[in-house]
């Protein structure tokens, strides 16, 4: 952390087409590197071979009591690259992100693995192992391709796209752990890659990185290295897509976790962790010197009080997510906020992101002491960048700062004189200062259509429709609160349906509180009625009584239609309304405590699904119903949705009444 600078601004993202992350994308590009993964990612394709074998299927849907073609399914073959390779473990599959495999398949002795993807097809996964061989079926695709050894690829059979007739975007979730031989740690930490096995992979592969020997490493600070970061649970997962140099690669994985490149004296590599005390311990004071020492301190207001550190979130499908770490402290002694942003995506699990946030601050929080000095290169010794040794001067107040090395010079090897430039040292902030726990995973949220929580089939009175024909409102409360609409089948055999209409007019289900007598009051403008929401949706509409009088707000109860205003909450999911009963000339009747009712708010946008008979209905007629919900183009199944059934009264029938007859406000009159 210290060895690399970083902006103290949050840099603008970058724009990613259809809000993918481009390695996360599937692409025609032929240029494109092949990507280098280590650790657990989610990686998209590079499509290496034109489709083959394409052919469509037609979806026949029975409409009333014929079939007709309403779609086609799309099917073909075709190659896609990965990564480089070989991958040790497969964990998911996705098709324009929705998951159609998973599992955890580990690499074995085979070259390829065969998977059938249900209700999809088969896809023949190769490792990207040094042995394996070219792809029969792709070869008989028309275009002869290699074996394309040490790279990643997947072969698709006959693979259902879906109704689109074209190939979806394609991602999979894999690991790639590797092991050189030296390493005396594990290469997987938390399913993220040891650090460490990722420098060694890059220094001694031949494909993708520099092929140096092994004989050119400091092994034993590499391993020593390596045991600190395993036990301070360090592990990162990264895709690396464009090329890059060995030295800027380092760079962007020491930032990880405070390291720093060394030799030995036999000018071998390796990499040393700042976490304290480092080479000799050497001490210096006015005798070593050969001059003042050149220091320069910051103050509290060139520090930080709060660290932002952006990292992708494995939980989260590796979505970029972020930590914020506070210094308490130094936000008291400065009064004001002063934030520092830092970019790790390669960091993966919130508790390293809040590990190395928290180190971060802490060193930042402070004032610090840098300058140079001049010494003698006999008191210098062996001093290299990365060591500390402690400074003490006393006219200025020097006594056993701890420093840490950034740079020696030497004018020539002969000079007596060594120069160095050096910052005081807080490498021991750099420990597990803060291991929270993680945050439980974030399971995605996956909608499926519900069945209706109820219906009712309500015979309107005369009042309501103003003509003699028999009609019927259908009252439906869906069975959550996304459904976008529902379909409506009348029974037309028995045991068959035939479409009749949709809505998107929703009722709220209510139990009434308290038993209603027909000798009540007809108007109540003071909250008397009390009605319980029992629906998934819950909140009723407050409407106002001009409202209620329009036909905004209606309560379907028994037989009786009521028009009701003012909804108050009060406990739970329990409202008080103000109410007009008998509304549309229908008569008052007994209700019991506990009776099921339906409210429901119509408007120009939302109105009823209602349904004419057609004709004047005899007393005793009947009609059977079923209800289909649909969300996002999905619909529940048909055949296990309830039954409703509605028998004609013939209210609406108003036949002409003998002069000397009062006919009742119900509409029909036997007599």
């Amino acid at each position: 952390m210290s060895f690399f600078s970083n902006s103290n601004a949050v840099a603008a993202p970058a724009p990613k087409a259809l809000g993918i992350d481009p390695e996360r994308a599937s692409t025609h590009e032929h240029g494109r590197p092949v990507p280098y993964v280590f650790g657990k990612v989610e990686v998209g394709v590079t499509f290496i071979s034109e489709p083959w074998g394409f052919r469509s299927d037609p979806i026949v849907t029975q409409v009333g009591k014929d079939d007709q073609v309403t779609g086609y399914n799309y099917f073909c073959s075709f190659a896609a690259m990965l990564c480089l390779g070989p991958l040790d473990a497969l964990y998911e599959i996705r098709m324009d992100d929705t998951t159609v495999w998973s599992g955890t398949l580990t690499r074995g002795e085979d070259d390829f693995e065969p998977l059938t993807i249900e209700g999809r097809g088969e896809l023949r996964f190769y490792w990207g192992t040094e042995t394996q061989l070219a792809d029969d079926e792709l070869n008989g695709s028309g275009t002869t391709h290699p074996a394309y050894r040490g790279q990643a690829y997947v072969v698709a059979l006959d693979l259902l796209l879906g109704q689109n007739a074209q190939v979806p975007n394609l991602t999979f979730v894999v690991a790639r752990y590797p092991d050189p031989s030296w390493l005396t740690s594990g290469s997987n930490v938390g399913d993220d890659c040891h650090p460490v096995a990722v420098i060694g992979d890059l220094w001694a592969d031949r494909r993708f990185g520099l092929g140096e020997s092994s004989d050119g490493l400091d092994t034993t600070t590499l391993n020593a290295t390596a045991a600190v970061l395993t036990s301070e649970g360090v592990g990162l997962s990264g895709v690396i897509d464009q090329a890059d140099t060995f030295p800027n690669l380092l760079a962007r994985l020491l930032e990880n976790f405070d390291g720093y490149v060394s030799y030995d004296a036999q000018g071998r590599f390796g990499v040393k962790l700042i976490r304290g005390e480092e080479g000799d311990g050497l001490t210096f004071d006015e005798h070593d010197l050969t001059a003042d020492p050149d220091l320069e301190a910051s103050s509290w207001p060139d520090t930080i009080n709060q660290v932002t550190l952006t990292f992708r979130n494995r939980d989260k499908q590796w979505q970029e997510d972020s930590v914020a770490w506070h210094d308490r402290a130094a936000f008291a002694i400065q009064g004001a906020t002063k934030t520092e942003s830092i970019q790790r995506p390669w960091i993966t699990r919130q508790d390293l992101a809040w590990q190395v946030a928290a180190a971060w601050c802490q060193q930042r929080a402070l004032p610090r002491i840098t300058g140079r000095i001049s010494l003698k290169a006999g008191s210098a010794g062996s001093l290299a960048p990365g060591d500390t040794f402690s400074l003490s001067f006393a006219s200025n107040s020097l006594s056993g700062l701890l420093c840490r090395v950034e740079e020696v010079s030497r004018r020539s090897p002969e000079s007596a004189e060594v120069e160095v430039r050096y910052l005081e040292d807080r490498g021991y902030l750099n420990g597990v200062a803060y291991s929270p726990a993680a945050d439980d995973p974030v399971e995605p949220e996956t909608y499926s259509p519900q069945q209706i929580a109820g219906a009712r089939l309500f015979e309107t009175p005369y009042g309501f429709q103003r003509e003699g024909h028999t009609h019927f409102q259908m009252l439906v409360a869906r069975g959550d609160t996304v459904t976008g609409r529902v379909h409506s089948w009348n029974e037309v055999a028995p045991d068959s349906y035939e479409f009749y209409r949709s809505t998107r007019t929703f009722c709220l289900m209510v139990t009434l509180n308290g038993a209603l007598s027909k000798s009540g009051p007809a108007v109540d403008e003071d909250g008397g009625l009390l009605l319980t929401i029992t629906s998934p949706d819950k909140t009723p509409y407050d409407a106002t009584f001009a409202e209620a009088m329009a036909g905004r707000s209606v309560l379907f109860l028994g037989t009786e239609v009521f028009l009701v205003w003012g909804p108050t909450l009060v406990s739970g999911n329990q409202y008080a309304f103000s109410y007009v009963r008998a509304a549309y000339a229908c008569e008052k009747e007994d209700h019991a405590d506990g009776a099921t009712g339906f409210l429901i708010f119509p408007s120009a946008s939302r109105p009823y699904l209602t349904c004419e008979w057609g004709r004047v209905a005899l007393p005793g007629e009947s009609l059977k119903w079923k209800f289909q919900a649909e969300l996002l183009g999905v619909t529940t199944d048909l055949a296990g949705a309830g039954v409703y059934e509605i028998t004609s009264t013939a209210r609406a029938y108003l036949p002409l009444a003998p002069i000397n007859l009062t006919v009742n406000g119900d509409g029909h009159c036997p007599t």
